[in-house]
C-alpha cells in the first residue's frame, strides 16, 4: 500500500470520530423549558405577582416639568436659552417680533389708566370750587335777568306795544311795512310837494319806525328769556354740585377709569403672550424652535424640568389594578439602567385614564425616598406596589 493512502485512510478515520463525538455532544443538550403562556384573562398592561403586589412598567420623569409655548402665533424674534441652561422661574425664554408695538399700547394704556384716576380725583378735589363757581352763576344769571327785564320795561313804557304778543306784533309791523313801501313805490318819482306823495312817505317813515319798534321789542324779549333759560340752568348746575361733585360726572369718570383698566390688562396680556417665561427653577433639556419661525399657539418652543428631583410615573396601569392603589401606599422601585432598587410611596393617581394599545391604563406618580446619583429623565423602571 502506498504511502498517500495510508495518508488518506488515517485521515478518514480522524474524521468520523470527530463527527461521532459531535452527534453525541449533541444529543446530551437538556431538553429546552417549555415557554410560559399567559392566561387569557391575565391583563396585558400590569402582571400581578400575587394578590398582595401589583408590577407596573414606568418612567423616572421630573417632579416639575414643562413643554413651554406660546399662548398666541407669530413668528419668533428671539430663543434665548440652550438645551442645558439652567434657569429660574420668570426668566424669559423666548419673544415673538412685534413686542415693541405690545409695548407701547401697554403704555399708552397706563397713560390713559393716570388720567382717568386724576380726573375722577379732580372732581373730589375741585368739589368745593365746583359749588362756588356754581352758585356765583346763579348770581350773574339773576343780574342779567334783571338787566334784560329793566331795558324790555322802559322800552314798553316808551312805546305803544305794552300787552300785545312780540311775535304776532312783529309779523303785523312786517306787513305793515310792505304795504307802505308798495304803497310809496307808485310816487316815488313825483315831486316832493306833492300831497299824495308826501302822505305816503308819512305812512312809510311810520310803518318803519313801528318795524324797528317791534324788533326792539322781540330782541329784548329774547334777550329776557335767554336770561331766564341761563338763570334756570345756573340753579340745576347748583343743586347737582351743592352736595359733592355731581354724581353723573363722578359716574362717568369712573366707567372711563374701569375702561382705561380694562384696556391696560387686555394690553398687559398681550404683551405677557408675546413673551415666553420660565415658570419655575429648572433645566432646558430641549428647544424645538428657532429664531425667525412663525409657530402656532401652543407649539411646543422648549422642554423645561426640574432636574433636582425625580419621582416615577407608572405606564401600564390597568383599570382593573387601579382600583387597589391608593394614596400613601408603599412601592418598591427598580431602575434598570443603575440596576439599583429604592423605596417610594404613591403621591398621585391619574383621574383619568389613556389608552395603550387598545387597553385602559392609569398613570400612579411614585414619589422616591431618595434621589439616587447618576437618575435621568426618560430611564426606565419596574414599580412594584404592595397592596395588602
Amino acid at each position: 500500500m502506498s504511502h498517500v493512502s495510508l495518508l488518506r485512510r488515517v485521515a478518514a478515520m480522524v474524521w468520523g470520530v470527530v463527527l461521532l463525538w459531535l452527534l453525541a455532544a449533541c444529543d446530551a443538550r437538556p431538553a429546552p423549558a417549555p415557554t410560559p403562556t399567559l392566561s387569557a384573562t391575565t391583563p396585558s398592561a400590569a402582571l400581578v405577582l400575587s394578590e398582595n403586589s401589583i408590577r407596573a412598567s414606568a418612567v423616572v420623569v421630573p417632579r416639575q416639568k414643562a413643554k413651554l409655548s406660546f399662548a398666541q402665533s407669530g413668528q419668533i424674534q428671539a430663543i434665548l436659552v440652550k438645551a442645558g441652561d439652567a434657569v429660574t422661574a420668570g426668566q424669559v425664554i423666548a419673544e415673538l417680533a412685534g413686542k415693541e408695538a405690545l409695548q407701547a399700547a401697554v403704555t399708552a394704556a397706563e397713560l390713559e389708566v393716570l388720567t382717568s384716576q386724576q380726573a375722577l380725583q379732580d372732581l373730589y378735589t375741585n368739589a368745593p370750587l365746583a359749588k362756588a363757581q356754581a352758585f356765583a352763576a346763579i348770581a350773574a344769571a339773576f343780574a342779567e335777568m334783571r338787566q334784560a327785564e329793566y331795558q324790555l320795561y322802559y322800552f314798553l313804557a316808551t312805546t305803544n306795544l305794552s300787552g300785545t304778543d312780540a311775535i304776532q306784533t312783529m309779523q303785523a309791523a312786517q306787513e305793515e311795512l310792505e304795504k307802505a313801501r308798495q304803497a310809496f313805490e307808485a310816487v316815488r318819482y313825483k315831486p316832493e310837494s306833492d300831497p299824495t306823495r308826501r302822505t305816503l312817505k308819512e305812512k312809510l317813515d311810520a310803518a318803519e319806525s313801528h318795524h324797528q319798534n317791534a324788533l326792539r321789542r322781540l330782541e329784548l324779549e329774547a334777550q329776557r328769556q335767554t336770561a331766564l333759560a341761563n338763570l334756570e340752568k345756573a340753579k340745576a348746575e347748583y343743586e347737582k354740585v351743592k352736595d359733592g361733585p355731581d354724581p353723573k360726572a363722578v359716574q362717568m369718570a369712573e366707567a372711563r377709569l374701569n375702561n382705561a383698566q380694562a384696556q391696560l390688562e387686555k394690553a398687559r396680556a398681550a404683551l405677557a403672550q408675546a413673551t415666553l417665561k420660565a415658570p419655575f427653577d429648572g433645566t432646558i433639556t430641549a428647544v424645538e424652535a428657532s429664531s425667525g419661525e412663525t409657530v402656532l399657539a401652543g407649539s411646543v418652543v422648549a422642554v423645561l424640568g426640574n432636574l433636582n428631583e425625580f419621582v416615577v410615573e407608572t405606564s401600564d396601569l390597568s383599570e382593573r389594578d387601579v382600583a387597589r392603589v391608593q394614596i400613601g401606599q408603599k412601592a418598591t422601585v427598580w431602575i434598570d439602567a443603575l440596576g439599583e432598587e429604592i423605596e417610594g410611596v404613591v403621591s398621585e393617581i391619574a383621574p383619568q385614564a389613556n389608552l395603550l394599545g387598545g387597553d385602559v391604563v392609569y398613570t400612579v406618580v411614585i414619589t422616591l425616598q431618595e434621589q439616587l446619583p447618576g437618575l435621568r429623565w426618560g430611564m426606565s423602571a419596574e414599580v412594584e406596589l404592595v397592596t395588602e
